[in-house]
Parts: C-alpha cells; sequence; structure tokens
C-alpha cells in the first residue's frame, strides 16, 4: 500500500506494496543520478573558467610547459567528469 493510501486508511506505512517500493527506489535513483550530473556540470564550469584564465593570461605570449600541463589536467578533469556523469546517468 502507498503512503498515502495507507494513511487514508489508518494502517502502518511500513507495509508498502511491491510496486510502491519499487517505484520509490527508482524515484530515489534518479534523484541521485541528477544530483551526481549537477555536480559534474559545475565542476566543468569552473574547470572552464580556469582554463580561460589560463588562455586569457597567455594571450599572444609562448604557452610555456608549466600552462601546457595545467590546461592538459583541467582537460583530464572534464573528461573524467563527463565519464563519471555517463556513468551516474546510466545507473539510474
Amino acid at each position: 500500500m502507498c503512503p498515502a493510501a495507507a494513511k487514508t486508511l489508518g494502517s502502518d506505512i511500513s507495509l508498502l506494496s511491491k510496486l510502491c517500493r519499487t517505484t520509490t527506489h527508482l524515484a530515489n535513483k534518479a534523484y541521485a543520478a541528477d544530483s551526481e550530473a549537477a555536480s559534474v556540470l559545475h565542476a566543468m564550469a569552473v574547470l572552464q573558467v580556469f582554463q580561460a584564465k589560463l588562455l586569457q593570461m597567455v594571450e599572444g605570449r609562448a604557452l610555456t610547459p608549466n600552462v601546457v600541463n595545467d590546461l592538459r589536467a583541467a582537460m583530464d578533469f572534464v573528461l573524467m567528469a563527463m565519464k563519471h556523469a555517463a556513468h551516474a546517468i546510466g545507473k539510474a
């Protein structure tokens, strides 16, 4: 029995039907995947700002090995975050 129906019938809401438990479980998984995807999008936005600042800093100058390494590390983090987001969405 779903919680709303249990309250109207005065029964214990801990006795949920299998359908209601499954629906709740799937909804929880969807919320968790959405939360992870939102976190990844935020991280990607922060990394894009970092990359833009680095590129703006070296505009008109030659790229130094340190700047190239920083850009490479930022891109690695973006790719890792995208992989994590795809995995989280796939689990939902």
